[in-house]
């Protein structure tokens, strides 16, 4: 029995979102009938701006690959982003995270499971964490590639953005401090055809992902995804404080580089989807 997904619409503040919705192909081999329920929904939340774009593919293939293996899995577009209605200029973090509620509102709907699994990658990390952080029944979290803080997130995104744009061979003259300067004084900056908004911008620079989950201990899966040999300081500590609560943690390298910021071939990470895969297929 194949995966037969189910695009639909979901309302979050009154606005239509898009989602994506899997439900699940088979009943998971712990499952019987009578407790089907107890099989958590997965609900992944994208980033933003060309980061929106650069997963999406990762994203539909994981929520695709969670449905096979059992359990309903969606996708969605949150405020401002790809088929979903609002205003990009106005997103924030708080927005972001009611978006996420909301869809895991929906997949419960058409589900009937009682729990979730939040999924995040960069930024949508720190929208998952904050969301499973308001969820009363939490069955896990997913942080691929996680975004720490904030502040460090902006700095590293606009860094990309400008390298990005003198790749192409523009010459902008402007540091990423420059830039966030720019944003507080004009309330936005274009960098290489991607605006950051001030809104967006001051509601999310002061995240902290490790203190958003303070009080979490549930399983959790930390994906690594950079060329680098050793899992960072900011990993391992997360990892360290959630097992210090008691909780399960599976924490895995992907020697590869996505490139955020950049427009190439959607990014398909086969070991990636693998360990994702394998830490699901443990989790119920």
């Amino acid at each position: 029995m194949g995966v037969e997904p189910k695009p639909l619409f979901f309302s979050s503040a009154g606005r239509p979102l898009y989602g994506f919705y899997c439900p699940p192909a088979k009943p998971r081999p712990a499952a019987a009938a009578a407790v089907i329920a107890d099989v958590p929904a997965i609900v992944a939340c994208h980033s933003i701006g060309l980061e929106h774009m650069v997963p999406t593919r990762m994203l539909a293939l994981a929520v695709r690959g969670a449905a096979a293996m059992g359990y309903p899995a969606m996708l969605y577009h949150s405020r401002g982003h790809g088929d979903s209605s609002g205003d990009f200029a106005e997103v924030t973090l708080e927005g972001l995270v009611e978006d996420a509620l909301n869809a895991a509102a929906c997949v419960r709907e058409q589900s009937g499971a009682k729990r979730v699994v939040f999924m995040g990658v960069r930024f949508g990390t720190l929208v998952a964490a904050t969301a499973l952080s308001r969820y009363p029944d939490g069955a896990g979290l997913i942080l691929w590639e996680p975004v720490h803080r904030g502040q460090d997130y902006f700095r590293q995104f606009v860094r990309g953005l400008l390298f990005a744009a003198v790749a192409r061979g523009q010459k902008l003259g402007e540091t990423a401090d420059d830039v966030l300067k720019r944003v507080e004084r004009d309330g936005r900056a274009d960098i290489h055809a991607t605006y950051l908004h001030e809104k967006f911008y001051l509601s999310s620079r002061d995240a902290n992902l490790a203190a958003t989950i303070e009080g979490w201990n549930g399983p959790t899966l930390i994906a690594q995804i950079q060329p680098r040999m050793s899992m960072t300081p900011d990993n391992q500590n997360l990892a360290a404080a959630l097992e210090g609560r008691g909780a399960k943690v599976t924490s895995v390298r992907i020697s590869e580089e996505p490139g955020w910021q950049f427009w190439r071939i959607p990014w398909v990470s086969i070991p990636l989807l693998e360990q994702t895969g394998a830490w699901l297929d443990a989790l119920a």
